[in-house]
């Protein structure tokens, strides 16, 4: 899979506006595209468009606006290379690595504060 959407050069990760959970979510499929090298072109919905923007790796269009898909499609085209370098650059931090890392530190936390795991700390 990671070949194929490197051989597209770019990646439509979609979200509709109308579910909270779409507001919240981020789709696999976007961080599947920083793993293989690939810019997005993506719903400006929630939780994936605060990422794409704080990470600038692609660009944003409204959901349900075909003129917007397809601006941002050429927005994407006309700075691919920049957006392929800030993919590059956004990679480590956006990798399954760090996520999974980032979890575990949770869950340690969770099972080691006494609020939480019922356990106390004497």
């Amino acid at each position: 899979m990671t070949q194929h959407l490197f051989a597209a050069g770019l990646v439509l990760v979609t979200h509709s506006d109308r579910w909270e959970n779409h507001r919240l979510a981020l789709p696999n499929k976007l961080f599947h595209a920083v793993q293989a090298g690939v810019p997005v072109i993506a719903t400006d919905v929630g939780e994936l468009a605060r990422i794409v923007r704080r990470y600038d790796i692609g660009t944003l269009y409204a959901p349900g606006d075909a003129d917007s898909l397809v601006d941002a499609a050429r927005r994407a085209v006309a700075g691919y290379r920049t957006l392929r370098q800030a993919v590059r650059e956004a990679a480590p931090e956006l990798s399954w690595e760090t996520d999974g890392r980032r979890l575990l530190e949770v869950y340690t936390r969770l099972g080691t504060d006494p609020r939480i795991s019922g356990r106390s700390h004497e």
